[in-house]
């Protein structure tokens, strides 16, 4: 993401998840809010109030359902996905941004920040479908589900919160 957001030259930027969970009929749907200039930053959100989730086994749903409640929680709980890779955004906005994460954390890196410095943040319902009935088998056999390293990712992202919380300036000073 960081070397497209780098060689990026137009005024809005918008990721796709690489195994195509989400279609790139998202790609119009997510600019919707940002060309009137309502937001800065869209997401995609299979956790909103309207979503659609299907092939996803119970048990990452829930993971991913809850891992979400506690990080909005970083954010004012004014979102109900940081989770998604699938958004847009306002190129000024990602290049002021001063990004450190190399790995999958870089999407919730820049939901956080934005949101720190002010940024309007939304989202839009999203349906997430695992077209790949087999990668649904998978999940939860052997090491196809990285147990410990979804650990790793959710302790970060709880630490991440916590700093960017606690460093939050009252904008009325």
């Amino acid at each position: 993401m960081r070397t497209g957001f780098a060689a990026a030259n137009g005024e809005y930027l918008v990721t796709l998840d690489s195994d195509l969970s989400h279609l790139p009929d998202y790609i119009p749907r997510t600019l919707v809010p940002i060309e009137p200039d309502k937001a800065d930053i869209v997401l995609a959100s299979a956790h909103h109030p309207d979503f659609v989730v299907r092939n996803v086994p119970w048990m990452r749903a829930k993971l991913s359902y809850y891992g979400d409640k506690v990080l909005s929680a970083g954010v004012r709980g004014q979102l109900h996905t940081l989770t998604c890779i699938v958004c847009a955004y306002r190129r000024e906005v990602v290049k002021k941004l001063e990004l450190v994460s190399d790995g999958k954390d870089l999407h919730i890196e820049i939901i956080q920040k934005a949101n720190l410095f002010g940024y309007r943040l939304t989202e839009i319902p999203a349906t997430l479908d695992w077209r790949d009935k087999s990668r649904a088998k998978r999940v939860g056999k052997g090491s196809a589900f990285p147990l410990f390293a979804l650990s790793g990712i959710i302790a970060s992202h709880l630490v991440d919160n916590s700093v960017l919380r606690a460093l939050e300036v009252p904008l009325d000073l």
